[in-house]
């Protein structure tokens, strides 16, 4: 059950820091199994309490831009617009292992479009600044009578592409 929920947490909330009792070496031993590792260690736990604190972290999946030129022909089965973040889970793509969902922060939408049910078909991402990148993606939306042909185009400031 506890696998369940934490990764539950890390693939819809993308926690990748958390704190555990140094004196609980299984809880401990299950962050460190999961993926966590160690950063700091405190002799108090956040009340001031005589219970050392380890802080772990995880690093989010080393996958980088370059998987976008695959995703030719792939389904956006679903796009999830929060204040914080937006999300695009995305399927059958034949020449990827796996389904995979990318994930915006910091993000405005320059241009908007129905992006869910269409086939990603082109895509640009450029430099906006220091820190900030947009994103411009051609999607077409199929119909009975035929396909019609869209622009939805993003700024961000950080990106994260997770396989399923």
């Amino acid at each position: 059950m506890g696998k369940q929920l934490l990764q539950y947490g890390i693939e819809h909330y993308s926690i990748r820091k958390l704190a555990v009792n140094e004196q609980n070496p299984l809880a401990k031993g299950f962050y460190e199994h999961m993926g966590f590792d160690a950063y700091r260690r405190t002799e108090l736990d956040e009340q001031g309490n005589p219970y050392p604190l380890l802080y772990m972290k995880r690093e989010a999946p080393q996958m980088d831009s370059s998987i976008l030129k695959y995703l030719y022909d792939a389904i956006i089965v679903s796009v999830d617009k929060r204040a914080d973040m937006l999300t695009m889970n995305i399927e059958r793509i034949e020449h990827l292992p796996t389904p995979i969902r990318l994930r915006f922060f910091d993000y405005t939408i320059i241009e908007d479009a129905e992006l869910t049910g269409s086939a990603w078909h082109q895509y640009r991402l450029i430099s906006a600044g220091a820190v900030t990148q947009r994103l411009e993606l051609k999607v077409y939306v199929h119909s009975r009578r035929k396909a019609t042909r869209r622009q939805f185009i993003l700024q961000f400031k950080r990106m994260e592409i997770i396989p399923q």
